[in-house]
């Protein structure tokens, strides 16, 4: 889980990580601000390599280079 508290702003990131965390089940965001919420849950099976190609294709250095814990 990622959490970020920040200005007034809230930001949850939940993984559903396999059990070897190589591969992420499913994610679930959630971004709230005064006056707006956004939830965006995406189903499926994606690898950690799927990540860092989508880091990669949208200049994200931080997803490039994603490790796992647990890994």
């Amino acid at each position: 889980m990622v959490r970020v508290r920040e200005d007034g702003n809230h930001v949850d990131i939940y993984f559903r990580l396999a059990e070897d965390a190589d591969v992420i089940y499913g994610i679930a965001i959630m971004v709230a601000e005064p006056g707006e919420t956004v939830l965006v849950n995406i189903v499926g099976n994606i690898s950690t390599d799927d990540i860092s190609a989508l880091g990669r294709r949208f200049e994200l250095d931080e997803l490039v280079d994603l490790e796992v814990a647990g890994q």
